[in-house]
């Protein structure tokens, strides 16, 4: 359930104890998983919430093999712990975490606190955890920006349009996909980020979070 407040900024009531938190995955399911050949697999802190679909995410990350692995790291009321920020972290190949939610990281002590701020915290990540290679920053109207591990540069996404902002549900959740479809096809960081971003504007412009 989502509420939007006078800056159209949602809060969440994740609903539990759904078909969601019940997710198992057995010997069978990871025979079939593996025999996709998938070239990425996709997941967030929100399976976590519950023993049940955590164990089956870690049966999955311990059993089944794929080129790159893609976290959107959303911090919901209820929905996170430590050790859920920590799977995410260590098995992600890319990353998807936005300024309002980077300061967990520090809060559950998984970075010590430094005083250098945010803006540190990329390279910060993928000095601990060598498995991640691409780190995006969204920084809401300001854009965002990538963090290329192997180069150890940064680069800025293009300004977001000057948009009439109807609603943001959905603006994270497309921000990524689209990243990770032009970043799968091979195309270059600013081109990724390009397209992003673009999705992102159409999608706050709407009320709906898949407003095709």
């Amino acid at each position: 359930l989502v509420t939007l407040d006078e800056n159209k900024i949602p809060s969440y009531n994740v609903l539990t104890g759904t078909a969601y938190d019940r997710i198992v995955v057995d010997g069978e399911v990871i025979e079939k998983i593996n025999a996709l050949h998938a070239d990425v697999f996709y997941f967030g802190t929100l399976i976590q919430r519950d023993p049940v679909s955590r164990a089956a995410l870690r049966n999955i990350l311990a059993n089944c093999t794929f080129p790159e692995i893609f976290c959107d790291i959303n911090i919901r009321k209820n929905c996170f712990d430590r050790e859920s920020l920590e799977l995410c972290l260590s098995k992600a190949t890319i990353i998807k975490i936005s300024d309002e939610e980077a300061h967990y990281i520090y809060d559950l002590g998984i970075l010590p606190v430094d005083g250098e701020g945010v803006d540190s915290l990329p390279a910060k990540l993928a000095g601990k955890y060598p498995n991640l290679k691409v780190i995006i920053f969204t920084l809401g109207a300001k854009g965002s920006v990538l963090y290329d591990a192997k180069a150890g540069k940064t680069i800025p996404s293009p300004k977001p349009a000057d948009v009439k902002v109807v609603s943001t549900v959905g603006a994270g959740d497309s921000f990524g996909a689209s990243f990770l479809h032009h970043y799968m096809a091979g195309e270059s960081f600013d081109k990724c980020l390009s397209e992003a971003t673009a999705t992102s504007d159409f999608v706050v412009a709407h009320k709906d979070a898949i407003p095709y």
